[in-house]
């Protein structure tokens, strides 16, 4: 019942699907430059849910972990490899799986 997704305008967004209420939205990117803890890249991937966390892969190579129902990050790992715009979730182990521009495939515990 909850629709997530980035926008280029900066902001993550967690909408009621029936009736497209604002649940919660975080800024990702401060084009201003009031934060500079708020300066994400854009976002590469497609958002991975699970029962507690969102996860977005961001073009820099970052993966910021959410907790889903607050939109506040609770992790962030950045990965030293250029990446491709492709997620896997393994919601049986808390384990994501990256490819790599070099065709390698990674896993990340989250």
């Amino acid at each position: 019942g909850v629709v997530y997704f980035w926008s280029p305008t900066g902001w993550l967004y967690a909408l009621n699907a029936d009736t497209g209420a604002v649940l919660w939205r975080t800024l990702t990117t401060d084009y201003k430059k009031l934060s500079s803890k708020n300066n994400w890249a854009p976002v590469m991937a497609e958002l991975i849910a699970d029962d507690k966390t969102l996860t977005v892969l961001a073009m820099d190579n970052v993966i910021h972990t959410l907790d889903l129902k607050t939109g506040v990050e609770v992790q962030t790992a950045c990965i030293n490899s250029n990446l491709r715009s492709f997620v896997v979730q393994d919601n049986s182990n808390n384990q994501i799986f990256l490819a790599s521009t070099a065709g390698e495939i990674m896993s990340f515990r989250y």
